[in-house]
């Protein structure tokens, strides 16, 4: 049976990821609105910068892959050379540079819609009778595809970003570093 996962950066051991907000803004005007990642840049990006910072526990090792903004991927050139040729019709691959080094911002456009969640295993989080978030979420496996090694989900809106056992076993033999999968596909915000 497929296995899926959420994914998130691994704490306290790797530094997290930020693009630099001035130099996105200055770099790509004001009229570029963060919010619509998910849909191609490729023809309005130019190269940002973006920097590295440590977490609450001064972490200070680089992370190969690691998220961003929650539903984005950042790799180095490791990563990317690892990935790049499976990933690339999931998305586009955008240059960051971090101190003069190239990494590579995905734009995940690979969003799937209603019909691969389990209602039997979904249960929405609500707060004063308005929908919050997801307490729990299941797929039907047989709905989704192969090909799908990441995605984003319709019913969250696309905030988070899954992937299959293949994308995991593929950045384990790799050997790159900065991921944590979670089982638990949804973590209630109440």
């Amino acid at each position: 049976m497929k296995q899926f996962y959420r994914l998130q950066p691994e704490k306290n051991k790797y530094m997290y990821f930020e693009l630099d907000a001035y130099d996105l803004l200055e770099t790509l005007g004001g009229d570029f609105d963060i919010t619509t990642f998910g849909e191609s840049k490729k023809d309005i990006w130019k190269p940002v910068k973006g920097k590295f910072y440590s977490s609450e526990d001064t972490s200070i090792l680089i992370p190969d892959i690691t998220i961003w903004s929650s539903n984005l991927l950042i790799l180095n050139e490791k990563a990317y050379d690892a990935l790049s040729d499976k990933l690339s019709h999931l998305g586009e691959f955008l240059d960051v540079t971090v101190e003069s080094t190239p990494y590579y911002l995905f734009n995940i456009m690979n969003q799937l819609d209603n019909k691969v969640i389990d209602n039997d295993k979904t249960e929405q989080a609500l707060f004063k009778g308005q929908v919050v978030g997801l307490k729990t979420l299941g797929f039907k496996a047989d709905s989704i595809k192969d090909k799908n090694l990441l995605f984003k989900i319709d019913y969250d809106n696309g905030v988070d970003l899954f992937c299959t056992d293949e994308f995991k076993s593929m950045v384990e033999n790799f050997r790159l570093t900065g991921l944590a999968y979670h089982t638990k596909l949804a973590e209630s915000p109440i």
